[in-house]
């Protein structure tokens, strides 16, 4: 990461990479600063504020999600990105157990950008957790048939975050994916 920072000026863009990597390290803590530090030299970046809360959602704190996020939309109201910024919201309801809601903005979601698969799957697993079995099972077969090997299992393999709350949260999400019939 130094030779970046030596070869390109400290820019807003540089820091948003950072924090995917950081992210990718398992590191949302990190991840969070580096996202601060773009927002504080160019706040105006829709996308980096769509990213502040997909981070809080890794640092357990769910809640703080929609305001990142709904700056976002404010700053880029048409922005090609929005069916996966609601997505962002409706995994922070879903990870806070605000089902009606997460089915909500799942379902925008998946209405912007129908073959975004991953909607699809936390859309099955809030129907499942509501106790909504067949629309759950029909939310799964949908994204399963835009991506046949998705398994449970790569998700938890996957897991950006070691954060207890965000784990706990998490499993049931995954609980709601089983009951749903996504392939483990």
């Amino acid at each position: 990461m130094s030779t970046a920072s030596e070869l390109t000026p400290l820019t807003a863009r540089m820091h948003y990479c950072r924090a995917a990597l950081m992210v990718a390290l398992r590191a949302p803590e990190g991840a969070f600063r580096e996202i601060e530090l773009a927002m504080n030299l160019y706040p105006d970046l829709p996308y980096v504020h769509t990213r502040a809360g997909w981070v809080k959602i890794f640092l357990g704190r769910g809640e703080e999600a929609e305001g990142h996020v709904t700056t976002a939309m404010r700053l880029s109201p048409r922005d090609p990105m929005l069916g996966s910024w609601y997505a962002v919201l409706g995994l922070a309801d879903l990870h806070l157990g605000r089902l009606d809601k997460a089915v909500d903005r799942l379902r925008m979601a998946i209405g912007i950008a129908p073959n975004n698969e991953l909607p699809y799957f936390y859309l099955a697993a809030a129907l499942a957790l509501q106790n909504s079995k067949t629309e759950a099972g029909q939310a799964s077969e949908l994204g399963r048939r835009l991506a046949p090997i998705f398994r449970i299992g790569k998700c938890r393999a996957e897991v950006q975050s070691d954060n207890l709350v965000f784990l706990q949260q998490r499993n049931r999400i995954y609980e709601g994916m089983v009951r749903a019939g996504v392939p483990e």
